[in-house]
């Protein structure tokens, strides 16, 4: 909780900068994409906090699709060629009621790990779906998948399946919380 409440400050200082760059040049990418990704970072220190028991979750109406573009597109742009590829199916008309950025962040986790996870010139394949219980988002790879006996503990916070140095198994842990803070 209380590195979340040190990160936050920082990045309050980034968001204005980006916005100040925008505001004088709208159609600069490169500002869309910091402030998008430093929103991001703010959604993951609310994860934190979630971890541990204090986030709110202010909600919005969105779009899938919207969704999944910010998720690509944020996504890092300079991938090799053997790197997996992302697919992404076909995007109905869907709006939902969510906290925006917590759910871009439960996405990115879901589609980097995936990319992760997969041999080179795989694909990652995106989905979105409506159920009589909502939208379902689907995030599938080519990878080896994670072996029976690590399953039940993919959402224990600092489980990873990495190696030293890459992962720090918060990743699905705060995309649990958050998933659960939505019902």
């Amino acid at each position: 909780s209380g590195v979340a409440h040190e990160l936050n400050n920082p990045l309050t200082l980034i968001l204005g900068y980006a916005d100040l760059i925008a505001a004088t040049d709208a159609s600069n990418e490169a500002a869309t994409i910091v402030t998008e990704q430093a929103q991001r970072c703010r959604g993951i220190v609310r994860g934190l906090s979630a971890l541990a028991g204090q986030s709110q979750h202010p909600m919005q109406e969105m779009r899938a699709a919207e969704l999944v573009e910010r998720v690509v597109r944020g996504l890092n742009p300079d991938r090799d060629a053997a790197a997996p590829r992302i697919c992404i199916g076909p995007m109905p008309d869907l709006t939902f009621h969510a906290d925006r950025i917590g759910m871009e962040q439960v996405l990115s986790n879901l589609v980097s790990n995936a990319l992760q996870a997969s041999p080179p010139h795989g694909n990652v394949s995106i989905g979105v779906s409506s159920t009589p219980a909502g939208i379902v988002f689907t995030v599938a790879d080519e990878g080896p998948g994670v072996p029976h006996d690590l399953r039940a503990r993919l959402f224990e916070p600092f489980f990873t399946t990495k190696g030293p140095g890459k992962g720090t198994g918060l990743g699905l842990s705060i995309a649990h919380a958050i998933v659960r803070a939505h019902g």
